[in-house]
């Protein structure tokens, strides 16, 4: 899984299928620009996944984040044209 591997240059390429809601929640351990956070393993920036429906960050959360309950909150419509970033802290 590290940068330039040649597999997963490929699944980068391939796009998300018509018809398939996708949503994408990345975990940040620092704060400050998304752009240079990480989440002690994998940068936001590689985390990304452009077309998906919404994006949630949960900030001040490492690696393997997604055993961790979101909370009841609900999600928002994202901005025309773009997904919707949320942050939870």
């Amino acid at each position: 899984m590290s940068p330039g591997n040649p597999a997963i240059e490929a699944l980068h390429k391939i796009p998300i299928a018509l018809g398939t809601h996708a949503h994408s929640i990345i975990p940040t351990l620092l704060d400050g620009p998304l752009e240079t956070r990480d989440d002690g393993v994998v940068e936001y920036k590689s985390a990304h996944i452009d077309g998906v429906e919404s994006e949630l960050v949960i900030e001040h959360s490492g690696h393997s984040t997604q055993g961790k309950s979101a909370g009841p909150q609900g999600w928002r419509s994202p901005p025309a044209g773009r997904p919707q970033h949320r942050v939870r802290r």
